[in-house]
């Protein structure tokens, strides 16, 4: 579906890669952690953030922000945005478990969106 970090500039080689991994931001805006967008280290908590967009986007039908312009002017405006808390709209029919897991993985706080293994096992509740 995406790559979810694995983006990066196609001539640089992965050496090259992680001496600049912290000067600049490759992925796909709506997708991308805040933690991310503030400049700081990509872990797999980010990779859970992207799923939880990606969830959302699959229940709904609607890519992420899909009501708000994303041309370049606005790019960093919503940046800031989702740094101070800003998720896609929540007033579709989702059932409100899966909702739950949603929330969790788009968490403002890394620390508390759940690892791969917790996410495979509240999927597998489902």
């Amino acid at each position: 579906i995406t790559d979810l970090g694995l983006c990066q500039p196609a001539n640089v080689k992965s050496s090259q890669n992680t001496q600049n991994s912290n000067k600049k931001i490759y992925g796909v805006l709506p997708y991308v952690a805040p933690e991310v967008l503030r400049e700081k280290k990509y872990t797999q908590k980010s990779d859970i953030y992207g799923f939880g967009i990606i969830a959302y986007e699959i229940c709904t039908g609607f890519p992420p922000y899909y009501d708000i312009a994303h041309d370049d002017f606005l790019a960093i405006k919503i940046s800031m945005k989702i740094c101070n808390g800003l998720r896609p709209k929540s007033n579709y029919k989702i059932p409100q478990f899966i909702f739950d897991i949603i929330n969790q993985c788009w968490d403002a706080d890394p620390l508390k969106r759940p690892n791969a293994e917790e996410l495979q096992k509240l999927i597998e509740e489902l």
